[in-house]
């Protein structure tokens, strides 16, 4: 693929310098995007990824129901995820999706898995070529 997918990760600029996109109709959560900032697959390596329960445009509300979107920030080797964990919150907004281009924006507040410290991803968005 091919694009863009900036955004402020923990109040620091974060620019994906790599980028995946998966569609697999028969799964839960069929439309996965994942963006990381180095091809260093180390602690250091920055990423947020989001799961759509469906394909198609729209806004989706993270939470823990299968109709839910699914986000997650790693830094440093840790996990901070919206959806799944107490306290978690976030949305994605999908405005053009093609079987060729995915355009959005999104942003959340995401909870480690033991539910002890927060981190936020503000100014999200994408334009991703695939």
């Amino acid at each position: 693929p091919n694009g863009s997918m900036p955004a402020t990760a923990d109040g620091s600029p974060w620019s994906a310098g790599f980028i995946l996109v998966q569609y697999q109709p028969d799964v839960p959560a069929p439309f996965y995007v994942k963006g990381w900032d180095s091809a260093d697959i180390g602690s250091s390596r920055r990423q947020i990824a989001f799961a759509l329960p469906a394909y198609h445009t729209g806004t989706f509300a993270a939470c823990s129901a299968a109709a839910c979107a699914f986000l997650d920030l790693t830094l440093n080797g840790l996990d901070w995820f919206a959806g799944p964990v107490d306290g978690s919150s976030g949305t994605i907004f999908i405005s053009t999706l093609t079987a060729h281009n995915a355009i959005g924006t999104f942003s959340f507040n995401g909870v480690d898995q033991s539910g002890g410290s927060t981190k936020s991803v503000t100014n999200g968005a994408f334009n991703i070529t695939y």
